[in-house]
């Protein structure tokens, strides 16, 4: 196992994995993004708020539970960086561990019951 440790380590001298948003080198324990990216993710914390924009926007048009938004979209920010990286770089790995991601942060506070 140690050796496996090692090559890796060796590879990512020449490949190392970079943050999807910024760009910067990865460093050990970090995931898509650098540390500081991932603190800036501009979550909307919107399923803690029952009637909130995301809901607000079906209103009328169709009949909707619960809806909530994960992050804040900005043109040119993080969200716009991220959706670009999973749809159009085809990053379905990206994908799945926001989703993990999201479901960590929100299975504490009951949103999916």
């Amino acid at each position: 196992m140690q050796l496996k440790n090692l090559l890796q380590a060796f590879v990512s001298l020449f490949y190392p994995k970079l943050c999807v948003t910024c760009g910067e080198p990865l460093v050990a324990g970090e995931n898509y993004f650098c540390l500081e990216c991932f603190l800036k993710l501009p979550k909307t914390n919107y399923h803690l708020i029952p009637d909130n924009r995301t809901t607000d926007r079906f209103a009328g048009k169709i009949p909707v539970a619960k809806g909530a938004s994960y992050l804040y979209y900005s043109k040119g920010g993080l969200s716009q960086k991220l959706i670009a990286e999973i749809k159009y770089r085809d990053n379905r790995n990206l994908g799945e561990w926001m989703g993990v991601l999201l479901a960590k942060d929100w299975l504490p506070g009951g949103f999916f019951h």
